[in-house]
């Protein structure tokens, strides 16, 4: 799993590649997520783009990202293009909890609304 993180004005965007699985990845995304909340960032998209695989261990950190996110009134929104290798189980169950969107440029748009 690797990591990057830049912002788009008051839009902290963390961009993951790779698997998040036990043992492969699901560290990154916790701490990932912490350290933009530790920084006080309030928007934070995760864009999904080029991860190729979530398994259950990766799903909870996913959603206790966004518990986090909320204890610190923080909104994470996440990008996974139609296209996903990502199962599509996995999908489903991100859609009931976050805000997903195709591109990161709807993302990121979607918090001057």
């Amino acid at each position: 799993m690797k990591v990057e993180t830049r912002s788009s004005g008051s839009v902290h965007i963390l961009d993951l590649q790779g698997k998040i699985c036990f043992g492969d990845g699901e560290q990154e995304v916790e701490k990932s997520i912490a350290g933009c909340l530790a920084q006080d960032h309030r928007n934070i998209v995760v864009n999904l783009t080029r991860v190729t695989l979530i398994d259950s261990a990766g799903l909870g950190q996913m959603m206790a990202g966004k518990k986090r996110g909320l204890d610190r009134k923080a909104e994470l929104r996440l990008v996974i293009p139609k296209d996903s290798p990502i199962p599509l189980v996995c999908q489903t169950c991100l859609q009931l909890v976050f805000q997903v969107f195709d591109d990161e440029l709807s993302a990121v748009g979607s918090f001057a609304k």
